[in-house]
C-alpha cells in the first residue's frame, strides 16, 4: 500500500521552482540595477553635481528675458528650478519649486509691453532652459 504524502504532488514542485527562479530573477535585476546606479567610481553619486544643477544666465542667454535684472543663478533640485538674484533673493521659475515655498518672481517680473498692463512676459525660456539641469 502507497503511503499517501510520501512525495509532493508533481505541481507543488513545480510551483516552488517557480518561486525560487522568480526571486532569484528579481535579486539579479535589483543587483544590476544597483550596479548601475553606481558610477565609474563605484561609489554611489550625489543627485546632480552643483556644476550640472546650476547655471549662470543673463539677459543675453535668451530671445526673451523676463526678469528687471540682468542676470542671476538659474538652478534645478529635485525637480524644482528657481532663479537667485544677485541679493540673493530666490525665486520659484515652476510649480515644483513654488509648492516646496519657493516665492513666486513677480518683484523682479516685467510686463509683458506689447500685451498691456499686468501680462508678463513668458517665463517658459527661461524655465526650458532651468529643466535641462534637472
Amino acid at each position: 500500500m502507497e503511503q499517501q504524502g510520501a512525495e509532493p504532488p508533481q505541481w507543488r514542485a513545480r510551483v516552488v521552482a517557480v518561486v525560487f527562479v522568480g526571486g532569484l530573477a528579481a535579486l539579479l535585476v535589483y543587483g544590476l540595477v544597483a550596479y548601475l546606479a553606481k558610477g565609474s567610481s563605484g561609489r554611489a553619486e550625489a543627485a546632480a553635481p552643483a556644476d550640472r544643477s546650476t547655471r549662470t544666465v543673463s539677459q543675453a542667454d535668451f530671445q526673451e528675458w523676463p526678469f528687471s535684472v540682468g542676470g542671476g543663478v538659474l538652478r534645478c533640485r529635485q525637480g524644482a528650478v528657481t532663479f537667485t538674484v544677485a541679493g540673493g533673493a530666490e525665486y520659484g521659475v515652476n510649480g515644483t519649486a513654488k509648492g516646496l515655498g519657493y516665492p513666486e518672481p513677480i518683484p523682479i517680473w516685467v510686463d509683458d509691453p506689447e500685451l498691456g498692463q499686468g501680462v508678463k512676459i513668458s517665463i517658459g525660456e527661461v524655465l526650458d532652459a532651468g529643466l535641462v539641469l534637472c
